[in-house]
């Protein structure tokens, strides 16, 4: 767990990426990418802190300000480059609408903004918000937030008891119950947005780290590239054909699929499922070919940031669709 791997920056490339392009209206199931994301956040901070709050030393005061300081800074820049651009271009309606996501943001809070006001992600309105894909770092934080208290509980009273063995059964029933909460009959559109249905997202990858501290389990190269091959088709799920990028726009679109056959919360699991599985070391470096992959992955926070930022932007002041020219453009 201590040792550099180049697979999960490569992983975090991959789902930046399909990110991305789901915002630019290319891959409908883009959006997928989050979860992944999920998944490999809580198999890098559950075995860590847990690890470090059994220190007699440890504070859980100043893990969250190493935590949040990660965030924090390029949240308040975007805020004030977005402020500071909506002043001139937008109306006072957006501008106010931004300024509440500001406020929101700057207390990682998006996601619970969202779900009261536009209340579905997929609604066309947020094309033109700048600031609506921060609500995947309020997920983050309030996780930081509930899984330090929860582990302060533990260290209180049950820190006699053997710690991996409890500590499993803490997060295997916190899982089941999250798991079970989300494949409740409740709009997806909550779902989406709140912690408690996010929870067994986090959870699954905690416990594959865990596991992974003290043994290593080794999958077989061929049953690696399988999932990759079945994740990149998750992503690009019925995809559009960049020929015809300059007749589409994305979330709430026409031409996005309304999965009446496929569900998402069946599109989430398999997702998570695949993502998951490739947390554990192949047996053969399958890795080495794709390291530009690796590259695009360490910077998946600044590309997560500023590529939604710059989309909305686009699109408020000059076009809502995006043409080739204007996609160029946007990659460079």
């Amino acid at each position: 767990m201590n040792r550099y791997r180049i697979e999960l920056d490569i992983l975090k490339g991959l789902a930046i990426i399909a990110v991305v392009l789901y915002h630019l209206g290319i891959l409908p199931y883009g959006y997928l990418g989050v979860d992944t994301f999920l998944v490999i956040n809580g198999f890098l901070i559950i075995p860590s802190l847990m690890k470090s709050s059994l220190e007699a030393n440890f504070s859980f005061g100043n893990w969250h300000v190493r935590r949040i300081g990660r965030f924090l800074p390029i949240v308040i820049v975007a805020s004030v480059v977005c402020l500071t651009i909506g002043y001139f271009v937008m109306i006072p309606d957006d501008y106010e609408n931004l300024s509440e996501s500001t406020f929101a943001s700057l207390f990682f809070g998006q996601n619970v903004l969202s779900a009261i006001t536009t209340k579905d992600y997929w609604n066309s309105v947020n094309e033109y918000r700048p600031l609506m894909h921060f609500w995947y770092l309020g997920v983050i934080v309030q996780f930081y937030f509930f899984l330090a208290i929860l582990l302060s509980l533990y260290r209180r009273y049950l820190s006699a008891y053997n710690t991996k063995r409890y500590l499993m059964i803490l997060l295997g029933v916190l899982c089941i119950a999250s798991l079970i909460l989300y494949l409740c009959p409740i709009s997806f559109n909550t779902k989406f947005y709140y912690l408690p249905f996010r929870i067994w997202e986090f959870c699954i990858g905690g416990i594959i780290g865990i596991i992974m501290l003290n043994k290593e389990i080794k999958i077989s190269r061929l049953f690696s590239i399988a999932c990759i091959v079945f994740l990149l088709i998750l992503y690009s799920f019925s995809p559009q054909s960049f020929a015809e990028i300059d007749t589409i726009t994305i979330i709430g679109a026409e031409q996005v699929p309304n999965m009446e056959y496929w569900s998402k919360e069946l599109l989430c699991l398999l997702t998570v499922l695949l993502s998951s599985i490739l947390l554990f070391r192949t047996k053969k470096d399958l890795w080495g070919r794709a390291r530009w992959f690796a590259i695009i992955g360490k910077m998946s926070l600044s590309i997560f940031v500023w590529h939604q930022i710059l989309l909305a932007f686009i699109r408020y002041c000059f076009v809502d669709k995006i043409s080739i020219n204007i996609f160029v453009i946007f990659i460079i």
